[in-house]
């Protein structure tokens, strides 16, 4: 975006301006021949120590699904000092990845007109009462 700026023929001091960049800044990255990506940060979690035992865990308790509070339990005993949120988001995000099969899908069943009928149930809810109503397709 500097590289841009300065192309187009703005100096150094209102591309500053515009991108809130210090001078000094702007100067350094129109020096520099190629536009460097930034490196991502990587942030270590309290939970990466016990991500292998809670992947277990999972796998162990599977197709059901294993209560955050019991692992959180479990992992505190080990030495876990974290929060149980961090927790209940990672397992969130494993249980999505485990349970990721699709569900059957519904095929709708069609007949000629006169022989079947399709009903619907349902209680509607007035002053003076409930009403069953049953429309009929």
């Amino acid at each position: 975006m500097v590289h841009t700026l300065y192309r187009q023929g703005y100096s150094i001091r209102a591309i500053a301006r515009m991108t809130g960049l210090d001078r000094r800044t702007v100067s350094k990255r129109l020096k520099e021949d190629k536009l460097l990506p930034r490196k991502p940060r990587v942030y270590k979690s309290k939970l990466d120590p016990y991500k292998e035992y809670i992947k277990k865990r999972i796998a162990q308790g599977l197709p059901d699904k294993i209560p955050s509070t019991v692992i959180y339990r479990e992992i505190t005993a080990k030495g876990y000092e974290g929060k149980i949120r961090i927790l209940q988001a990672f397992m969130s995000g494993l249980y999505k990845e485990h349970m990721s099969v699709k569900e059957e899908e519904v095929v709708r069943f069609e007949t000629d007109p006169g022989e079947q009928a399709q009903a619907d149930w349902t209680v509607i809810r007035r002053e003076e009462g409930r009403i069953p109503f049953m429309p009929l397709r």
